[in-house]
């Protein structure tokens, strides 16, 4: 079953000139994700809620990964905040161009000499740092003195399991083997869902059997942290 009215591509990766723009296309990227799940009925077939759960997931953390990535791009080419400031970084990395803005953020992250340079400086998309954990765009923000690095950690400190978790939830859709469902179902518990469910069936539950269902209020989470990290 195909997740109806999305595409395969998500959440384009380029820098963008305005936070504002990458913040909406984020928010409204989620936002379908978030709609998908509601439309799912009590009478739709496991296997077909299964694979909208698991693809909402697996897009969900994309989007998230590929927002930090678009942020820092972003950043280092002095986009303007939602609130209106340019941002700036440290002298000799401001408006660098993408390709040499991957290269500092490799660099910075996996630190040479462990580090075999291309001579081109051509990285291949997996060479790249873990977009999706938090702590990459944190530390690089860091790293160049960014002046909206308040406001990313603001986005970053939000009380959610939705930094952790998502990724294990992810990694057990994409992978389905021992450890992964293991990993997943020892997630669920602190969330304040029973680890007797499956993955799927876990996500779906009401946290603490009230408001929306778990993997609904972590893409609210994620939508929440996006306007934070942007102002």
């Amino acid at each position: 079953m195909a997740l109806a009215g999305l595409g395969a591509a998500c959440l384009a990766v380029r820098p963008a000139k305005s936070l504002f723009r990458l913040e909406r296309a984020t928010d409204r990227y989620l936002g379908r994700l978030d709609r998908r799940i509601a439309s799912l009925q009590a009478s739709t077939r496991r296997t077909d809620r299964d694979v909208v759960v698991a693809t909402v997931v697996m897009e969900s953390l994309n989007t998230w990964a590929n927002f930090n990535r678009s942020l820092w791009l972003s950043s280092v080419a002095g986009a303007k905040t939602t609130s209106g400031r340019a941002v700036s970084v440290r002298r000799g990395v401001h408006g660098r161009p993408q390709s040499d803005a991957i290269h500092l953020a490799i660099v910075l992250i996996r630190k040479p000499p462990r580090l075999k340079i291309p001579a081109n400086r051509s990285w291949k998309r997996r060479e790249e740092p873990a977009w999706h954990d938090p702590a990459t765009i944190r530390r690089l923000a860091k790293k160049v003195r960014a002046t909206n690095l308040d406001a990313i950690e603001l986005g970053l400190d939000l009380t959610s399991n939705v930094f952790a978790d998502l990724p294990q939830m992810r990694n057990f859709f994409a992978h389905r083997n021992e450890n992964s469902i293991r990993v997943a179902r020892a997630a669920a518990p602190r969330n304040g869902v029973s680890a007797l469910l499956t993955p799927a069936e876990a996500l779906l539950e009401l946290p603490y059997g009230s408001g929306p269902s778990l993997v609904r209020q972590w893409i609210s989470d994620l939508r929440l942290a996006v306007d934070l990290m942007c102002e």
